[in-house]
């Protein structure tokens, strides 16, 4: 609801934290209701590098700019020649 009426106020970027079981779904009801936003996702280190590589595609197909701190700090090896 937040989504759709940011875009209603013309928001043409929504930054949204997340980090928790149904992330996607939250991703996909924001994308559905706010369907021009650009995209940033703030994962606040609450991922692991298999729900990065998991939800990347994902998140490319619903159009996200960026990921934001999805790993943890000292898990910043694991984004060594990471690709999408």
């Amino acid at each position: 609801m937040a989504a759709a009426d940011a875009a209603r106020r013309g928001y043409g970027l929504l930054k949204l934290k997340v980090a928790g079981a149904g992330d996607l779904a939250r991703i996909e009801a924001v994308r559905h209701n706010a369907p021009t936003a650009r995209l940033i996702i703030d994962a606040n280190e609450g991922w692991s590098a298999d729900d990065l590589a998991g939800f990347t595609p994902r998140l490319a197909g619903l159009g996200v700019a960026l990921i934001e701190q999805p790993l943890k700090a000292e898990s910043d090896e694991a984004l060594l020649g990471f690709k999408c």
